[in-house]
């Protein structure tokens, strides 16, 4: 069992990590409500967990963007005997992640920089499982942060993740035309350019691509789910409150989406189980 008492004092901060960008910081001012909103993520990360399930066994897992830690306790249930090693680059959610989880003794939090992790010797040993539920998409390049992973791994070793693709938050995007300005939605990578990062590297075992749609009957409600997720967390953006004129244009163009549930936000989600090539 993965149970032991464990304090604040086993967490390793990366000094770099003071210097955050627009997703670290995003994520860092979120840490303390992103679990309460995280509905989807966690559906998405249920899902990911099953299409892992044929990996019997892994004795070292490296989870990259923990978050708040839920994902990583699942983890834990799936591969008891595993020694975890779980990162995320916002300072905060590390620290929430680890009173989270202070009563895992398996688990280790650490504050990095996934596109950071340039070599083996970051760590003890290379990793049998690197696991990452929704938050590869926030990779600056993926043709380079798929190699940096595969380095992290033993030969034969599996990547597993979720991320959401083009196709994701239609919605917005056409309820955001009528403003005539670019939609604060962080670019999106496509399938095709997902599966030709992985493959020089990997073999594919498993891939799905799914449809989730989150509804919220009042459209302030959606659009602060969408802000405590960190989508909207982008390079230069200007922060500040919507004008009225602009809130009621972008509420006019929602109301075509609205239905019984409410107004949708749906997200395209790939979801891979690949082992390395080498």
């Amino acid at each position: 069992m993965c149970a032991r008492m464990r304090t604040l004092d086993d967490v390793t901060l990366n000094p770099a990590a003071s210097a955050l960008n627009p997703i670290a910081s995003a994520f860092n001012r979120a840490a303390h409500s992103y679990a309460p909103h995280s509905q989807l993520q966690q559906r998405v990360g249920d899902d990911l967990l099953r299409l892992m399930s044929p990996i019997a066994s892994a004795a070292r897992i490296l989870e990259v963007g923990c978050g708040s830690g839920e994902f990583t306790q699942k983890l834990c249930v799936q591969w008891p005997q595993a020694e975890i090693t779980a990162i995320d680059q916002a300072p905060a959610m590390v620290a929430r992640a680890t009173d989270n989880l202070k009563s895992y003794a398996s688990i280790t939090v650490r504050c990095q920089d996934m596109q950071l992790i340039n070599e083996v010797s970051a760590f003890d040993a290379p990793f049998d499982l690197v696991a990452a539920n929704f938050v590869l998409q926030w990779a600056t390049d993926v043709s380079q942060v798929i190699p940096v992973l595969w380095r992290a791994l033993q030969p034969q070793g599996y990547l597993c993740f979720s991320v959401p693709v083009q196709g994701s938050l239609f919605e917005l995007q056409q309820a955001w035309l009528p403003l005539r300005e670019q939609a604060p939605i962080h670019p999106l990578q496509s399938v095709e350019q997902w599966v030709n990062a992985i493959t020089p590297y990997f073999h594919i075992q498993q891939l799905q691509h799914s449809t989730y749609v989150e509804h919220r009957h009042q459209l302030r409600d959606l659009l602060r789910l969408f802000k405590q997720w960190g989508a909207n967390a982008l390079p230069h953006r200007r922060n500040g409150l919507m004008g009225k004129n602009k809130w009621q244009a972008l509420q006019n163009a929602y109301q075509t989406f609205y239905g019984e549930q409410g107004f949708p936000m749906t997200f395209q989600v790939l979801t891979v189980c690949a082992k390395s090539a080498a």
